[in-house]
């Protein structure tokens, strides 16, 4: 349920003087605050943690009291007073002891955490450590120490001790860690196992106003020393680390682990000066590592003491902060991970740690909340969270409050809807008149109820019932009156209104009780099935259970209520032996909803549903079944890290619909196991605080998380979920008590928690987003608008709910019947002032500031809805959801609507139906739809849904699916489609590499077309493209000298080439030549240079950098020219032989050809040799070129057929195995015969063939 802070000034009862508050302290177990006021004399004051004062237990002393201390275990209060003396209350008989000791003023006390030890310590130095379980009969004798500190006064005392919260859970969490790795972990347990063995004494730190720090056991020790006055002591367990604190403000941290190694003094391991003025400064810890503090500026300043890295939290005047407002007292409650932060204006700031490590920016783990007013212009001096429960006090010297984190009470029922705001304010939402206003009542309660035109108040002492009528002929502010019907005095826990009569749970009984308080009947549990611990009812049933798991339901529609069914004990189907959290019975009392909480008081995630008629009980666990649409139970089980958070989701605030008895919504609220500070400044998955306590369970909603600037939705859809405080799940039950889930959609933060269910709306209490949100005063409220004309002159900020299909339309509702429909008699003209009209509902409808209408899935977008085609489409949706198709186009035969069609479909896009949605498609005439969906892969369903939902219009749910099945290329396309172009990118980047150029690409076209030209250019040069498309972009705009300035930031030798042949176009060859050189374009220079007959340079250029094109192009230019030589010259130099041998055949240069041939390739040098071979007298030139191009038996062959048997002698040196062994054999048998052997011997080596020589010689 969601909570909110209510303020209660604190009562002084018969106290008629003028406080004066110095003095404020908890009790660390017992919730009891202590308040010191000290005028002339001393009165202490007791208060519970529901404000409430203890008159009799009040203390009062002629004394001034200069400090206290709580005993941690016992109701026992040891108060020092400034002559010195001792007094101890002892709570539990209100007996006073005293003792003098001390002879000037007590300036300290404090007692260890084990209450064994108590320390007193004065202004003359004067240090005294006694025996705490002596407290009833303090005497001298309860000294055990006894020391002084010559001249030196003791300004603050400090006792080392472990942090409160520790359990061996805690400890099997940190063993867990640090067996899979996490070194922080292993270094915390082995100091916590060592300290186990090690048996510490007890030990306490005392700091005076010379800067000295001592450490006193048995004896007294000095440990370090400040330059400054101490002005508070720290210490941090698991790292066992001191942090002092001076009063010039001068911030010190020390390693107590020093002391082991028998040092004398402490070594500072951190120093430094803390800005801000002395004067307005206050300091705690976040946990075991953060050291948060203010100095009266704008901001607070946490310190991380393990790396010292600062984190920065300020107050924002859009949240309802001054200018010129400061932060001037400080507390944090580990139990809510809220940091409370007194102003000098009379606000309180909160900021509320959010878990989530995807925010990968640490300072927005700490959200911000709105200003919450306690005393306009008073600056709130002190505050102190209350160590086990969420209550804050805020001590303002003159005035103490105390706020307190209760649930907001909220109920709807007939057309009634009253909310919460204040201890004495409600807000009425009177559908059935139209009205909406809020009241003032003379008792602060706690809780509420509503039934048609009443209302029941209660708290703790008294019962108030009101009647509201309404007469519709006075003003608006007149309209509703309201009447006290009765009032008398009890003490309920919970209370029921039915017609005339309330059901009061009181005592471990239900008490049937008229308005005057008279009791009519008793509804009781037998003595072995315990007493009655919860109840609640829908229209005529009441359902009651009992603290030992018993539930019976009752007919409370007859004068005597008659029971119905048997006797349930829910213990009997759970696993373990669990305590009833929350009843529900649906409107014909058939079907009971249980909630319960395991034996160590977690909520269990299982939801029970027993069938009253056939006593048959079903299950749903939360933890393992799977919810249409979203991750299991247990978040991110599949991929959790091993230092990640768990995170466990339970059911709670289950609501049936008053008519449908097969409908119950429910909120599924997020059980985080341990709450981790860890990352808050290093963002590292180190497991710093895992021993830290946890927040706690129940309220599914951080209680001051008003109007929070919404962080940026991630890219991964699915991971909202993960961190959600609640999703909203609808279920139908079936007439066998099976349970399907229908709808499930995460709670807007707009929300605070549901009150009722009633087809086809979610009703929601909402937030209030006006500027005096906590500061409740009365305020008007017309009747609700008639049309959509006088609605929109309702809109202001609060209703820009950050969703663009929620609008303001505030119905006139006396157009419907007593169900909230619109009668089938009603004209049409009649009906267009309602919220059910011709007009299509939206998603959310505003009734007022704190009340909102959220559409169900199924009806948004549906128009002129009427009885039978809500039961019409409820009908299909059912029997969608069990799968029974025939029964569900049965069931919407009768529909003739194209919306409700749509609205079908839509449905089943949530259901994943896509052969339901085709008929629907149909239906509705959208007939691309239906192609598209034909033309899908049959293997692929989730394409399918993802299209249909496409096409509907559905692109969230498109996305979802999307990103589930991992088709990430359809989902980069949908998100260029909706110009999501963040999105696209980073599934481009992450997912779909293959399309991430493409997708660059078309950003740019986008941004192009959005006239965005610089962010344009930056993602056409991502996407490759920058050389043609920016180009072509300044061009399309005539920008030349836009063009000419990025050329020049770029210098991209592309550009200057185009910018050559640009100005080249237009005759400026001298900047064409520039533009050329910067280009590195030697070729365009040689040809320009040749063009304007300039071969000299373009010789000269040729030569500087030996570029082949610019070659070629000499060698063209003299071949032109008949300058042939040169010609063949500069074909060489650019390595283009075939053209330089051509010249030489066209022109009969055959001293240049044999030569140029060499170089080239065997193709060059056999045409060079066919060449030769057609000339006479050049046998020898093609004899060698054949050879060369590797025809060595061609040339063999020549040889011997022209006789150049010189040339042999050449081709005999460099015969290898792949030659002809028949021309190498009749080369050797030539040589043989010239009688060289050595030659012939060589030739027949090659190719295998010396045996045969030998053979042959002898």
């Amino acid at each position: 349920m969601a909570t909110q802070y209510f303020e209660h000034k604190l009562d002084l009862g018969s106290f008629s003087e003028q406080p004066h508050f110095q003095l404020m302290e908890w009790h660390p177990s017992l919730n009891i605050l202590a308040v010191a006021s000290i005028t002339v004399g001393t009165n202490i004051f007791f208060y519970g943690e529901d404000g409430e004062q203890d008159e009799a237990a009040r203390v009062q002393h002629t004394g001034n009291a200069s400090c206290m201390e709580w005993h941690p275990a016992k109701k026992t209060l040891a108060i020092g007073f400034s002559n010195g003396e001792l007094m101890i209350w002892h709570g539990s008989n209100r007996r006073l002891e005293s003792v003098i000791v001390h002879k000037s003023c007590i300036t300290t006390l404090t007692i260890n955490m084990d209450g064994t030890r108590l320390l007193s310590a004065d202004q003359d130095g004067l240090i005294i450590l006694w025996k705490a379980e002596s407290l009833a009969q303090i005497s001298q004798q309860s000294v055990i120490l006894q020391v002084t500190v010559p001249g030196e006064s003791v300004t603050y005392v400090l006792s080392k001790s472990s942090p409160s919260g520790r359990s061996d859970q805690d400890y099997r969490d940190l063993a867990r860690a640090a067996v899979e790795g996490d070194q922080a972990a292993l270094d915390l347990l082995a100091m916590s196992t060592n300290r186990q063995q090690f048996n510490e004494p007890v030990t306490f730190y005392v700091g005076t106003d010379k800067g000295n720090v001592y450490m006193v056991t048995d004896k007294l020790r000095k440990i370090c020393s400040a330059d400054d006055a101490i002005a508070r002591l720290l210490y941090s367990y698991d790292y066992d680390m001191l942090i002092v604190v001076t009063k010039g403000n001068m911030m010190t941290q020390y390693n107590l682990q020093q002391l082991q190694t028998q040092s004398e003094v402490l070594i500072p391991t951190h120093s430094g000066k803390l800005s801000g003025r002395p004067t307005d400064s206050d300091f705690t810890l976040i946990g075991t590592t953060l050291f948060a503090y203010v100095t009266g500026e704008s901001t607070i300043r946490m310190i991380d003491l393990t790396s010292s890295d600062n984190l920065l939290l300020k107050i924002n005047p859009e949240m309802g902060y001054a200018n010129n407002e400061v932060l001037i007292s400080v507390s944090y409650s580990a139990m809510k991970g809220i940091i409370a932060a007194g102003t000098n204006r009379g606000n309180i700031a909160f900021w509320i740690y959010n878990p989530n490590r995807r925010i990968t920016d640490v300072e927005k783990r700490w959200i911000l909340q709105r200003a919450k007013q306690i005393a306009t212009g008073i600056p709130i001096r002190s505050l102190k969270y209350c160590p086990q429960r969420n209550c804050l006090a805020a001590n303002l010297i003159s005035q103490l409050f105390l706020l307190t984190d209760e649930n907001m009470s909220a109920a709807y029922r007939d057309q009634l809807a009253v909310v919460q705001l204040s201890p004495t304010i409600i807000h009425i939402a009177f559908f059935r008149y139209s009205i909406v206003k809020e009241e003032e009542l003379d008792m602060p309660f706690r809780n509420l109820c509503v039934s048609k035109n009443h209302i029941a108040i209660w708290n703790k002492k008294q019962i108030r019932i009101y009647e509201l009528i309404c007469d519709a002929s006075k003003s608006d502010d007149e309209k509703v009156v309201r009447n006290e019907k009765g009032s008398f005095s009890c003490s309920p826990s919970n209370v029921i209104l039915y017609d005339q009569l309330l059901f009061v749970q009181e005592n471990g009984r239900v008490n049937v009780m008229s308005f005057q308080g008279t009791s009519r009947q008793t509804i009781a549990f037998a003595q072995n099935e315990g007493e009655v611990n919860t109840i609640n009812s829908n229209g005529s049933f009441l359902v009651v259970g009992s603290t030992k798991g018993y539930v019976k339901v009752f007919d409370i529609s007859r004068r005597e209520l008659r029971q119905i069914g048997k006797t349930l004990n829910i213990n009997a189907h759970t696993p373990s032996v669990d305590s009833i959290r929350e009843l529900a019975v649906n409107c014909t009392g058939t079907k009971v909803t249980v909630l319960t909480s395991q034996t160590n008081l977690n909520p269990s995630s299982r939801l029970y549903v027993w069938d009253v008629e056939k006593d048959v009980v079903t299950c749903f666990d939360f933890s393992s079944e799977k919810l249409p649409g979203t991750e299991y139970g247990y978040i991110r089980q599949k991929d959790a890290t091993k230092n990640t958070p768990q995170y466990r989701r339970y059911p709670s605030n289950i609501q049936w619909d008053p008519e449908d008895s097969r409908l119950m919504a429910l909120e599924i609220y997020l059980h985080q196991q341990k709450l981790d500070l860890s990352a808050s400044l290093s963002g590292d998955d180190k497991t710093y605080d895992i021993l830290l306590t946890s927040r706690g369970v129940g309220d599914g909603d951080s209680s001051m998380a008003d109007n929070h600037t919404i962080t940026t939705r991630e890219s991964i859809v699915a991971n909202q979920e993960d961190t959600a405080a609640s999703l909203i799940v609808s279920m139908f039950c079936t007439s066998d008590n099976q349970i399907f889930p229908k709808d499930v959609f995460l709670r807007n933060v707009s929300y605070r928690q549901l009150i009722a269910i009633k087809i086809p709306f979610y009703f929601f209490v909402t937030r209030d987003t006006h500027s005096d949100l906590d500061r409740h005063i009365i305020k008007s409220h017309p009747t609700l608008p008639t049309s959509k004309t006088d609605s929109s002159d309702t809109i202001d900020e609060n209703v820009s709910m950050k969703n663009s299909r929620i609008r303001i339309q505030l119905p006139k509702l006396d157009t419907l019947d007593s169900s909230g429909l619109i009668s089938q008699t009603h004209s049409h003209d009649q009906r267009s002032n309602g919220f059910l009209s011709d007009s299509e509902l939206s998603e959310s409808i505003v009734y007022s500031s704190y009340l909102t209408g959220k559409t169900m899935a199924d009806f948004i977008g549906v128009n002129g809805l009427e009885k039978n085609i809500i039961e019409a489409i409820m009908n299909f949706s059912y029997n969608l959801v069990l799968g029974d198709l025939d029964a569900a186009f049965k069931a919407i035969k009768i529909i003739k609507k194209e919306s409700v069609w749509e609205n079908l479909a839509r449905m089943c896009v949530l259901n994943r139906r896509a052969d339901v949605a085709k008929i629907c498609l149909g239906k509705m005439g959208l007939f691309r739809a239906a192609r598209a969906l034909r033309a899908v892969d049959q293997d692929n369903p989730d394409t399918k849904i993802a299209i249909l939902a496409i096409h509907l219009n559905m692109r969230e749910e498109a996305e979802k699916i999307l990103l589930q099945s991992k088709q990430y290329d359809l989902l980069n396309q949908l998100y260029q489609s909706t110009n999501e172009w963040e999105k696209s990118i980073d599934i481009s980047t992450h997912y779909d590499r293959i399309h991430l150029r493409n997708t660059y690409y078309n950003y740019a076209k986008h941004l192009e077309e959005n006239n965005q030209l610089e962010k344009a250019i930056e993602f056409y040069e991502k996407s490759g493209t920058q050389t043609t498309e920016v180009r072509r972009m300044f061009l399309e705009r005539k920008d030349i000298a836009g063009y000419k300035a990025y050329t020049a930031k770029q210098n991209d030798p592309k550009l200057f080439r185009w910018w050559g042949r640009y100005f080249e176009s237009r005759g400026k060859m001298e900047d064409a030549l520039g533009c050329y050189r910067k280009a590195n374009d030697n070729l365009s220079l040689c040809r320009l240079l040749c063009e304007q007959d300039q071969p000299a340079k373009a010789i000269e250029l040729c030569s500087d950098t030996g570029n082949k094109a610019a070659c070629y192009h000499m060698a063209r230019y003299f071949e032109k020219k008949g300058d042939y030589k040169q010609a063949i010259s500069y074909f060489q130099q650019a390595s283009a032989i075939s053209n330089a041998m051509r010249l030489c055949r066209d022109h009969h240069l055959d001293e240049y050809l044999a030569n140029i041939a060499v170089q080239g390739t065997p193709d060059d040098m056999l045409e060079a040799a066919r060449y030769f071979q057609t000339l006479p007298l050049q046998e020898d030139r093609a004899i060698l070129l054949y050879h060369k191009a590797g025809l060595t038996s061609k040339a063999i062959d020549l040889a011997f057929k022209h006789e150049r048997y010189s040339a042999l002698a050449q081709i005999a040196d460099s015969v290898g195995k792949n030659v002809d062994p028949t021309q190498v054999t009749r080369m050797a048998d030539y040589f043989m015969q010239l009688k060289q052997f050595d030659k012939a011997v060589d030739l027949l080596a090659a190719i295998d063939r010396v045996r045969s020589f030998f053979f042959f010689v002898f």
